[in-house]
């Protein structure tokens, strides 16, 4: 025999908002694929439900539904990482229930939101010159090279050839920095930094300019052989990858 309490009880449970599916479109995607979320909930009544990313920023919500989607282009930056379907509605509202789902989007190495480097630095004839790399990847780097592309000779730069030149390279290989000391004459040149993981590849055009000499507003110049540049190590074949070169 079912008491009162009893059956209170039984249709309390009844009526609780039950997550019952929560799917991507894809576990693992590229950067600016599509990434599309469905979230059912099998609720009486009908509750709210909410998408929220890895940070907990609520995407995506609605209110006396069992269904809710929301799709978006995916970013490399942002949306790899854990995303949540909460729901609840009037009988569990203290407690509602998640499901999580974790999303990894990958990239070819790229400039972090704002960050972009300096590409041009200056220096004198026996002083220091610094040019710094730094990038996000996903899958991690899997070589970097840099070349020196002066008299269009596209050479590597190996830190073992040159005890002026040092190269530094981070534990994830997102960060590479070439120190050139002392600075002789023929390093006032152009250089190129190419990393590369299994997506793709990420160029960069760098130059080391006489801090003593008197040079005017060069950048339009300046745009155009890096354009130059990067249009002839990208279609002739040039960005061939050796080992990644790690001073530690």
């Amino acid at each position: 025999m079912i008491t009162v309490n009893q059956l209170y009880y039984l249709f309390n449970i009844l009526d609780k908002a039950t997550r019952q599916r929560f799917v991507a479109s894809n576990a693992t995607l590229n950067h600016m694929q599509e990434l599309q979320f469905i979230c059912d909930v099998d609720s009486d009544p009908p509750g709210n439900i909410s998408i929220l990313s890895s940070n907990g920023t609520t995407l995506q919500s609605t209110a006396g539904n069992k269904q809710l989607r929301y799709s978006k282009t995916s970013s490399c930056l942002e949306d790899k990482g854990s995303f949540t379907c909460v729901t609840a509605n009037t009988h569990n509202s203290g407690s509602p229930e998640s499901r999580t789902i974790t999303v990894d989007v990958r990239c070819s190495p790229m400039y972090r939101l704002n960050e972009f480097p300096i590409t041009s630095v200056r220096s004198s004839q026996g002083e220091k010159a610094v040019m710094n790399f730094s990038f996000y990847s996903n899958p991690l780097p899997t070589s970097i090279v840099w070349r020196n592309l002066s008299s269009n000779l596209k050479n590597a730069i190996h830190a073992n050839d040159n005890d002026r030149v040092t190269i530094i390279t981070s534990e994830d290989n997102m960060t590479s920095v070439v120190i050139v000391n002392p600075v002789e004459p023929g390093d006032f040149c152009n250089y190129s930094v190419t990393a590369d993981n299994e997506v793709g590849s990420k160029m960069e055009i760098f130059r080391i300019l006489k801090d003593d000499l008197d040079i005017k507003n060069d950048d339009s110049e300046y745009e155009e052989i890096r354009y130059k540049e990067l249009t002839t190590l990208g279609y002739t074949g040039v960005m061939e990858y050796s080992e990644l070169e790690k001073v530690r």
